[in-house]
């Protein structure tokens, strides 16, 4: 149901991106001013906390318990925004191309259907890594991360404000 949600919402809305290409600039400039901001938070602000060994205890799961944690995360990755920002900005590219084959229905059918099973594995592959990855994450390796996130973030920011103010006049 929720999944019919967004495949609505998403084609719905694919033709409100013709109305906001014509603010190219101007969604350049903010998003720059936003990859900023947030570079400087994560970089100067954020502290990153982490559970110590001693309070983390083991647990045994029921089935229900597995059942439970398996409804829960996947009702929170379908309300997930970057889920809903990922089939928005993919159904205007699909929407596009279907128009260019003989049964667009079936052609958008198919390659929704592969998106959602690439998504599926990935979120898979995404725990199966998290619990190999979860021993390595010290206080000390997280500062770093989040060190290095607030550099890649300015960096990708002030890169989007040069290239706007370099090569914007080419977007026309």
């Amino acid at each position: 149901m929720i999944l019919r949600y967004w495949w609505f919402v998403c084609n719905f809305f694919t033709s409100f991106f013709q109305a906001v290409i014509k603010h190219q600039e101007i969604i350049a400039l903010a998003g720059s001013v936003f990859l900023i901001s947030a570079g400087i938070y994560t970089l100067f602000f954020k502290k990153s906390a982490i559970e110590t060994e001693t309070l983390v205890q083991k647990q045994a799961f029921r089935n229900r318990d597995w059942a439970g944690a398996f409804f829960s995360g996947y009702f929170m990755n379908m309300l997930n925004p970057s889920v809903f920002i990922f089939w928005f900005a993919w159904s205007a590219a699909i929407q596009a191309d279907a128009a260019s084959y003989i049964n667009p229905l079936q052609y958008r059918m198919i390659v929704f259907g592969t998106c959602l099973v690439f998504v599926l594995l990935t979120d898979l592959l995404k725990v199966t890594l998290a619990g190999k990855l979860r021993p390595k994450l010290t206080a000390k390796n997280l500062s770093f991360i989040n060190k290095l996130s607030g550099v890649i973030l300015i960096g990708f920011g002030v890169a989007l404000i040069w290239g706007i103010l370099q090569f914007g006049h080419q977007l026309k």
